[in-house]
């Protein structure tokens, strides 16, 4: 009996050696560990990439607490800063001019798209008396006439648009200005000069905003992946023009 019992004990050890084997065998492997080299080089690039969407100048402090909130926990404030300021001494960002809020920092991406935008915009309003205005005789004075509401520095945007013949027009101002109202108004005007008047915006809320001017109004974001033939996904606002019809003269943005 007992060798009996012996044998039997033997094969449970030997079955069971075999059920760990296989069992181990069949485990997924362990997940490689990312070094805080590795993980705040992801971490400052998510920063860089997320902060810079928007704004081409931020805040030295902004792209080290995006940082650290992408590593989890899993890297130091002196990783990031380490990080970052090897990025530096590489150029890819660069001191911006210090404001009230602290140190502010941009891209060498943004300094190269920034002055790209500068000569498409220097080399678009070289343009002399022999151009048109966006919006030409008596329709200049009828327009203004039918909107009374306007007060005096949205009467004196509106006749500038309307009177400028370059191709780009900013028009800047505080909030609650009426800068919406103000692009109603010139909508309105370059309908009857017989253009389409399209927005763009780089938000979603943007693009809803500059719609209140009776603006079609997409994102940049969607804009570009029409173009590009890829399924758009909502992002918002600045006024462009379509490339597809008959240009639009002036841009405003808001």
């Amino acid at each position: 009996m007992a060798g009996q019992y012996g044998h039997q004990a033997d094969g449970v050890v030997a079955e069971t050696r075999e059920r760990t084997q296989k069992l181990t065998q069949e485990q997924p492997p362990p997940a490689q560990t990312r070094t805080p080299e590795q993980t705040s080089q992801q971490a400052v690039t998510y920063a860089r990439d997320h902060l810079f969407e928007k704004d081409a100048v931020q805040d030295r402090r902004a792209l080290y607490e995006t940082a650290l909130n992408r590593g989890m926990g899993e890297i130091t404030y002196s990783h990031v800063r380490q990080e970052f300021e090897h990025r530096m001494q590489a150029g890819e960002f660069r001191e911006a001019q210090e404001s009230v809020r602290g140190p502010q920092i941009t891209t060498a991406e943004m300094v190269r798209m920034g002055r790209e935008i500068v000569a498409q915009m220097q080399q678009g309003n070289q343009r002399g008396y022999g151009d048109p205005m966006l919006l030409q005789g008596r329709e200049r004075f009828d327009t203004l006439d039918r909107h009374p509401e306007l007060n005096r520095s949205q009467q004196e945007a509106v006749q500038e648009v309307f009177a400028s013949r370059e191709k780009i027009v900013g028009m800047d101002g505080v909030a609650e200005a009426g800068k919406t109202t103000t692009l109603a108004v010139i909508r309105e005007g370059a309908h009857a000069e017989g253009y389409k008047v399209e927005g763009f915006a780089p938000t979603s809320r943007a693009a809803q905003k500059l719609g209140e001017a009776g603006i079609e109004t997409s994102t940049l974001q969607m804009h570009l992946a029409r173009r590009q033939g890829r399924t758009p996904e909502r992002s918002g606002s600045m006024c462009s023009m379509n490339p597809h019809s008959r240009p639009l003269s002036k841009c405003t943005s808001l």
